[in-house]
């Protein structure tokens, strides 16, 4: 069995967006409030053992939820456990908002009918990490120019 690997989903954030707008980013957002009601304590690292803690549970189901409404995404055998951990991004602590940013990777099917969710999304790319930052024309944001060469 092999994987045929479209490249990486990159998605351009409306004109209209107050962060990063017309960026390629990945797939994500925020929590929700009933997301930030489960439980929720900040990330300061993604924990890798066999058994997610509940915080990282939230935000796997975050990105789950994310996917499926800014790409239109749905595959019912897909779980929690099907994302990968990848990185965690925190903002600077001189920045006035702070965020924390956990980044999986989960593999699409090359055949998932992918559409952008309109509003907030202008766009769907699947691009290779070299076309990304070899690119001088496109605004990526700074998690996408720093993870996507690991991903060569």
């Amino acid at each position: 069995y092999q994987r045929r690997v479209r490249g990486v989903l990159f998605v351009k954030r409306s004109q209209k967006m107050k962060s990063w707008p017309g960026a390629l980013v990945f797939p994500g957002g925020n929590l929700d409030r009933e997301e930030m009601n489960a439980g929720f304590t900040p990330l300061t690292s993604i924990p890798r053992g066999p058994t997610p803690c509940s915080r990282e549970l939230v935000y796997r189901r975050a990105a789950l939820r994310e996917l499926q409404e800014e790409t239109s995404y749905t595959n019912d055998s897909v779980t929690t456990a099907d994302l990968v951990p990848w990185s965690l991004w925190q903002t600077p602590v001189a920045l006035p908002v702070r965020f924390n940013t956990p980044i999986f990777a989960l593999f699409v099917p090359s055949t998932s009918p992918l559409e952008p969710q309109e509003g907030e999304i202008e766009s769907l790319h699947w691009l290779s990490p070299m076309e990304l930052i070899s690119n001088p024309e496109l605004t990526v944001a700074p998690p996408q120019i720093t993870d996507s060469p690991v991903l060569c």
